[in-house]
């Protein structure tokens, strides 16, 4: 027996429910960090463990391919966000949706900084401000992808729940 799968739409809008929140919220902390902190030292939340340093990112992940791959990262993206609202319907339980648009969610914001951000449309450079000491500097977006890549990796781990067989009562 298999899951029960939702409606298309009613899958892609369980996605697009976790995704919008978070996409807002990684762009209006990347404002917030640019008007605060461009020019500045940086600011000490927590001594030398917990820092926001503004910085901007034309590579990938711990600044991977940085420079001249920045037009190959915004494609990337994209794609991502395409595929995962096209094979939404594809996802069953609550959880592969809450990861699928928490990977939404973050592509969504490290593309738009690639579309809209300086130095211009495809090629613009991500803003990173969190910086945890002896770890590459980051934003919300990037914590909304790490978070669906755990939340893939336990949804696969997961042992699937055994329907009960006919005759399985009497079995000991």
């Amino acid at each position: 027996m298999t899951a029960p799968t939702a409606s298309p739409g009613r899958a892609r809008r369980a996605v697009l429910l976790a995704a919008v929140p978070l996409i807002v919220l990684d762009q209006v902390t990347k404002a917030v960090a640019v008007a605060r902190l461009e020019g500045a030292s940086g600011v000490r939340l927590i001594g030398d463990v917990l820092r926001l340093d503004l910085t901007r990112n034309s590579g990938a992940a711990f600044s991977l391919g940085a420079g001249g791959a920045t037009w190959a990262f915004t494609l990337l993206a994209a794609g991502v966000v395409v595929a995962f609202m096209v094979y939404a319907p594809a996802l069953t339980g609550a959880r592969s949706r809450l990861a699928a648009g928490l990977l939404v969610a973050g592509a969504s914001g490290n593309l738009l900084d690639r579309l809209f951000r300086s130095p211009g449309f495809g090629r613009g450079h991500v803003v990173d401000f969190i910086h945890i000491r002896d770890f590459p500097i980051f934003n919300c977006a990037d914590m909304c992808i790490t978070a669906a890549a755990c939340l893939f990796i336990m949804t696969a781990l997961r042992p699937a729940a055994r329907v009960p067989q006919r005759g399985d009562e009497g079995s000991a």
